[in-house]
């Protein structure tokens, strides 16, 4: 049983990694509660080591959670279609007697490790003491930046004839291909204008590869993280993002990150010296796909 939690948590967090949630760096402001500031709604404990994580990477701005259960009988209901996020409970048992009466001794019970699925207060709607808490937290959010869109940037991105919905249901930048969907942080919770019009051409790239418009092998043959399909594909849409941020005119704002970005698969670089110059040329690839321009 024990071994089956660890393989599940395991898997999650390598998902969490092949969907980009955790970045060299990330440039916006990530959840409302730091790493370690989450906790269950009702008693108000803290999750800590791997829950810490487990739900600090879910990417919900909101600290608060609740298992369906203690939604349930507060009159709350989870959300249609939302997936719950697992956490760990250590058992520890009391030593116990023995049953044979011949030993006069204890045998002692090894704790063992159960998982427990907990839905975000975003998940969850009805709830009235938890929707207090959810307003109260909004109105304490502290940094967050004025957001002026970028023209340019915005022509570019209205270029996209086929492009996909754009969301904002979570702090975290991703493109589901499944649904063929962006899903960004919020717009002010970037460290500026610029980053966030970077991180969504770089999301937007991905989409390119869709099988409804350019096939890209690398998104679409991607099987394990930091497999060669993944390694090219992740070059393929931060080259596509420096691209696109130079014809919009902030390249000067974000190339530090970008050259940081790419810098990070540079052992990838060296086993395959044909990487750097496919990539590249699939990167134009989506570039002109995105803006229009004669491929």
């Amino acid at each position: 049983m024990s071994q089956k939690v660890f393989e599940r948590i395991t898997n999650l967090i390598v998902e969490k990694m092949e969907r980009g949630t955790v970045p060299w760096k990330r440039p916006w402001n990530g959840n409302t509660a730091k790493l370690g500031e989450h906790q269950n709604a009702l008693s108000g404990r803290t999750y800590r080591g791997a829950n810490a994580l487990l739900t600090y990477l879910s990417g919900y701005d909101s600290p608060h959670w609740l298992t369906f259960k203690q939604a349930k009988d507060r009159g709350g209901v989870v959300k249609k279609g939302e997936r719950g996020t697992p956490i760990l409970f250590w058992h520890f048992p009391k030593e116990v007697e023995e049953s044979k009466k011949d030993q006069g001794e204890k045998k002692e019970r090894f704790p063992f490790v159960r998982y427990y699925t907990v839905f975000n207060a975003r998940q969850i709607e009805g709830i009235k003491c938890l929707e207090k808490k959810e307003e109260q937290a909004e109105g304490e959010k502290k940094d967050n930046i004025e957001f002026n869109p970028i023209e340019k940037a915005e022509a570019l991105i209205d270029k996209y004839e086929d492009a996909p919905k754009i969301g904002h249901e979570n702090q975290r930048a991703c493109y589901d291909y499944s649904r063929d969907l962006v899903n960004m942080p919020k717009k002010e919770s970037f460290n500026s204008v610029e980053e966030y019009y970077a991180t969504l051409f770089h999301e937007l790239a991905h989409s390119t590869g869709h099988e409804g418009r350019l096939k890209r092998k690398s998104l679409m043959e991607i099987d394990t993280f930091g497999d060669h399909a993944y390694s090219k594909e992740e070059l393929v849409a931060e080259m596509s993002a420096a691209f696109l941020s130079s014809m919009a005119g902030i390249e000067t704002k974000v190339i530090d990150n970008q050259a940081s970005y790419i810098n990070g698969w540079m052992e990838k670089l060296k086993k395959d010296s044909k990487l750097f110059v496919h990539a590249a040329q699939c990167a134009q690839k989506a570039v002109d796909y995105m803006t229009g321009a004669s491929l």
